[in-house]
């Protein structure tokens, strides 16, 4: 989870992110056989808020996944408890490890 601000002298702003289990609405619905992992995230800058929700059955992928996206094919990632912009918008290059926080919805 993340509530920071961003400022690399090129890109500022600031982002929200939230992990919560996938859940079904209703006892009966057949979701409720599903593991899965919602990620919200909010990105704040001068120019907007832009929301989007990624979900996933792997919560490893969810957090090597980008925030946000910049229009200079930059993106921005949550890094061991760290912002960082990088080139590109695949998957971070390695594994990271599951905060301690996270650990329940793994």
């Amino acid at each position: 989870m993340a509530d920071e601000d961003f400022d690399d002298g090129q890109v500022q702003g600031h982002v929200y992110v939230a992990y919560e289990p996938l859940s079904p609405f209703q006892d009966d619905d057949p979701l409720r056989i599903v593991k899965g992992v919602v990620r919200l995230v909010i990105w704040n800058d001068p120019s907007g808020r832009y929301p989007h929700v990624n979900i996933g059955s792997r919560l490893a992928d969810l957090i090597r996944a980008r925030l946000h996206g910049f229009p200079d094919g930059t993106s921005l990632y949550l890094v061991r408890g760290r912002l960082k912009r990088t080139k590109g918008e695949a998957l971070w290059p390695e594994t990271l490890p599951i905060p301690p926080e996270l650990s329940e919805i793994e």
